[in-house]
């Protein structure tokens, strides 16, 4: 009976008897009772056929030899009369035609979209009998015979029935898949009776979690749908596909099948054009395992502050998870997850503000407003409330995580086993990663309020005229290290003249000298932190060096840098066709913008004295695997990650040897020095990562420049580096960079101006460059490769624009 009815009738009735679903009603009718003489059309068919399959004959002979049969093609008029006289009966109006055949819907081939389907139809007889040959016609269609060769068929079956079905206007419908191959129900539907999402059109998508479907808060028929659905990929045992329809009072059942396509490929984006930043180039593994933890941790513990129940918790753990990338040795963010994250934040243009912050290459725009209903209004008020007392927390942990930062730097590890170090230091990540959550919040009031002044000025003739508004920051924090190294320089400066010596070093055994190491050694203490590539574990900090601290405070003393004065009456730039009343709710948001940033940058100097924490300890346990032959260098260390250092200390490792670990790294890592990996990219693949493909951004094609984003106009010699080098003499010069992260604004003490490749309004070099006065242009692409040393080059910090002359 299967291959006379077809698969599709078949299922149709297992639907409806043996399952019980709601099955609009139908009658299939076998193709050998409609047409005449169907057992030698279908012999000479197939015969035909078959020789397509074996590769005998090709397409266009083929389709030329069936069309020559089906020419001859008749329907059996008693049969006609007797099965219409049948079917009227039932009294419809509105009918489909649909073709039910042999081949299809099985668990190895589908022959999905194969075959036709006649929706919305007069039950005539005319009708019924134009369609009889239109549905026979589909059973060897053309891309019925590329699929069936495709497939590897080699015989070729004609059988089935014409499906004759009541219409159900339902005002949705489409399709369900138990598995889209991510352990997710997947349902493509549209607002409509006719199933546009089979034909190929757009279509609204959702993503339900099996165990969740009860709790998803969707409308009955869905979750009714898949329930039912699961039952029969729980009867079938494999996964299914179903199309349905629905209505406001039932949901019905039009088709299931098989899924015999396995979903297995998969895609993910990832982009280094924030994190680069703090992680340029190559980041060894320690670092990279101790900053996953990190991200890891502190995003799952501020959505537990924004009311996550454990449940939810543990649901949103996959995204925290795997917030970043590690490909070929550098940090990315899988972007993806964050644009996730970011829609677990109440409110309307979070996206757009995340991407004002973050500005990823390839952007998303405004996201789909999502419906408030009374569970996301009660979290939006409490997201509200948090953000209110925002500066409040910020100022708690503030002077909570100093007092930590405190007590764990002051363990002299010397005294202590390898085993209590290690413990000690994840001691001190989870506390600090415990409370880290305040940051993550007063990221997203910057991002917000950050955001809603770029509204505000979208409009103006120069949108970046809003930096006039946040600039002038009152606690200081970000330029503090850089001040602190200048009056460190005076005092060098001083003890030099005094004792008529021309260099640092040669202080050494005057008088002056135990003055100048006392105050080099606060400086250090407060601040040797701050150091380029600070938050790469691997990196040896300037401050290790005395001479180099020495040198470079005498710059800084040199080239005079402070911070501009506090602005006792800021200039104020308003949004083009702003009315006078609304000037107070500016300047409120540009205070909350300048608040939030001034507790950011005092955080991102925390976030490098807690990475120090764990670098001391680190190196600390380097030196007794050294000592113990476990490996070769105690700087190897950072080739292992965390839970293999573990391991090692703990007798946990199956082999008690980092060797060759590190041996095998240092080889891989020595050929992913040379990759040309862009600063964002795809990968698509069984495994995403193996196939990874550049992201290319969208170029203005206005020239060399970039964003402007401290404001003034310099000209002067350009001078362009890419790697730090404390002993550069940068004073007076553009500095001309690939990235600039925290710590090399050690050099900005000097330059008379800054261009860098990558960064933003709210990076580090923006907000210091900003605050000491200086222009500085940023995501200026090519920069580095489009401008020399030696060149005289101006910089328009307002507009962004960068123009120089050729050597």
């Amino acid at each position: 009976m299967g291959i006379k009815l077809g698969a599709k009738a078949e299922n149709l009735l297992r639907l409806k008897n043996e399952f019980g679903f709601k099955v609009p009603e139908f009658e299939a009718v076998p193709f050998s009772e409609l047409i005449e003489n169907f057992d030698d059309f279908g012999i000479k068919l197939e015969t035909t056929i078959d020789k397509f399959l074996s590769g005998e004959s090709d397409l266009r002979q083929t389709e030329s030899k069936v069309a020559k049969i089906l020419g001859t093609l008749a329907v059996d008029q008693k049969a006609l009369l007797a099965n219409f006289e049948k079917l009227n009966r039932h009294g419809w109006k509105k009918v489909s035609f649909r073709t039910s055949a042999a081949l299809e819907d099985g668990l190895e081939h589908s022959f999905a979209g194969q075959y036709e389907s006649y929706l919305d139809q007069d039950f005539t007889i005319e009708n019924f009998e134009s369609h009889i040959l239109k549905t026979f016609e589909s059973l060897v269609a053309p891309k019925v015979l590329n699929y069936a060769k495709q497939k590897g068929f080699h015989n070729f079956v004609i059988a089935g029935s014409v499906i004759v079905q009541e219409m159900f206007f339902g005002k949705a419908s489409g399709v369900l898949f138990t598995e889209n191959g991510s352990a997710k129900i997947q349902i493509a539907y549209s607002q409509s009776w006719r199933n546009t999402v089979v034909e190929g059109e757009d279509a609204k998508e959702l993503l339900i979690e099996r165990n969740k479907i009860a709790s998803s808060g969707l409308d009955w028929q869905f979750i009714e749908l898949c329930k039912k659905s699961l039952e029969l990929e729980y009867a079938l045992e494999t996964p299914v596909d179903v199309e349905w329809a629905f209505d406001n009072k039932e949901l019905v059942f039009l088709q299931f099948r098989p899924i015999t396509q396995r979903v297995l490929e998969h895609t993910f984006e990832w982009d280094s054009t924030n994190i680069s930043e703090n992680y340029p180039g190559l980041t060894l593994p320690l670092t990279y395992s101790l900053i996953r933890q990190f991200y890891a941790g502190v995003y799952l513990a501020f959505f537990k502050k924004l009311g996550a129940t454990t449940t939810d918790i543990e649901d949103k753990r996959p995204i925290a998870d795997n917030m970043l990338g590690y490909l070929n040795g550098r940090v990315y963010y899988r972007i993806s997850n964050w644009y996730q994250a970011v829609k677990l934040i109440p409110g309307r243009f979070n996206q757009e503000f995340f991407e004002g912050m973050l500005n990823p290459v390839k952007k998303r725009g405004k996201a789909e407003r999502a419906q408030l209903d009374l569970k996301s209004t009660f979290a939006l008020i409490r997201f509200l409330k948090l953000l209110l007392g925002s500066e409040r927390a910020s100022r708690r942990f503030s002077n909570l995580i100093a007092k930590k930062i405190a007590f764990y730097d002051a363990i002299d590890f010397s005294f202590i086993n390898a085993s209590a170090i290690l413990e000690s230091s994840k001691r001190a990540r989870a506390e600090i990663l415990n409370d880290w959550a305040t940051t993550i919040l007063n990221d997203i009031r910057l991002m917000v309020f950050h955001g809603l002044m770029q509204r505000f000025y979208l409009k103006n003739e120069n949108p970046n005229d809003y930096l006039t508004m946040i600039q002038g920051l009152t606690d200081k924090a970000s330029i503090r290290p850089l001040e602190a190294l200048s009056e460190l320089g005076q005092v060098i400066s001083k003890a030099m003249e005094i004792e008529g010596v021309d260099s640092p070093m040669k202080l050494q055994g005057t008088a002056q000298w135990l003055k100048v190491k006392s105050e080099a050694s606060t400086y250090i203490s407060k601040f040797g932190a701050r150091t380029p590539g600070e938050l790469k574990l691997e990196n040896i900090r300037i401050s290790d060096e005395l001479e180099t601290i020495l040198t470079m405070a005498l710059k800084a003393a040199e080239s005079g840098i402070s911070s501009l004065p506090a602005i006792e009456k800021r200039v104020e730039i308003w949004p083009d066709g702003l009315p006078r009343v609304l000037r107070p709710l500016i300047r409120s948001v540009a205070k909350n913008t300048r608040q939030a940033i001034d507790w950011r940058e005092r955080f991102r100097f925390n976030r490098a004295q807690t990475f120090n924490l764990s670098r001391k300890a680190f190196d600390a346990i380097g030196q007794i695997l050294e000592i113990e032959g476990i490996i070769d260098n105690r700087r190897d260390i950072y080739w292992l990650t965390d839970n293999e250092v573990d391991e090692l200390v703990n007798a946990h490792s199956p082999v008690l040897s980092g060797k060759e670990i590190v041996s095998l790294r240092k080889s891989k890592f020595a050929n992913y020095e040379n990759l040309n990996q862009g600063l964002a990219v795809s990968g698509s693949g069984k495994i995403a990562a193996v196939n990874l493909t550049n992201t290319e951004s969208i170029e203005d094609g206005k020239g060399l420049g970039g964003n402007g984003v401290a404001p003034g106009l310099v000209t002067a010699e350009a001078i362009v580096v890419r790697e730090f080098d404390p002993n550069l003499d940068v004073r007076g010069k553009v500095l001309v960079v690939h990235y600039i992260d925290p710590g090399w604004t050690l050099l900005f003490t000097q330059a008379a101006a800054i261009v860098a490749e990558r960064g933003n309004a709210l990076s580090h070099a923006a907000i210091i460059a900003r605050e000491i006065g200086i222009p500085a242009v940023v995501a200026a692409i090519r920069a580095t490769t489009e401008i020399s040393t030696g060149q005289i080059i101006t910089v328009n910090g307002t507009t962004g624009t960068i123009t120089h002359e050729s050597l």
